[in-house]
């Protein structure tokens, strides 16, 4: 075996439980993460949160208001989603009352 052989041979023992670890968990198994704008089915947040969901993560969701919450809501039980926080961006104190939430809730973010 040369050498070049023995460090592809070597790499490929090192780095395949790692992968296979990967393939079955997710590769985001172990992330929390925070979706914003899921207003439908059509929406570029949904789909970027069913991408999450296969690969792992954990999500929390927000709403710009009581009326978006409802939409909000009946779309989470697709994504395991439990948590939905109120975070209007266009106002400062509820992104910063967004994110104290998050912290207690699962920790902050990753």
């Amino acid at each position: 075996m040369t050498r070049c052989q023995e460090k592809f041979c070597y790499s490929i023992n090192f780095f395949y439980p790692i992968l296979k670890r990967y393939r079955s968990e997710g590769f985001l198994s172990i992330k929390k993460t925070l979706v914003t704008g899921l207003l439908s089915t059509r929406s570029i947040a949904c789909v970027v949160a069913k991408a999450l969901k296969r690969e792992g993560a954990k999500l929390v969701f927000t709403n710009a208001g009581e009326n978006i919450r409802e939409r909000v809501e009946r779309l989470t039980p697709d994504f395991d989603g439990k948590i939905i926080l109120p975070c209007d961006v266009s106002r400062d104190e509820e992104i910063e009352n967004c994110f104290k939430e998050l912290a207690t809730h699962c920790g902050g973010l990753e």
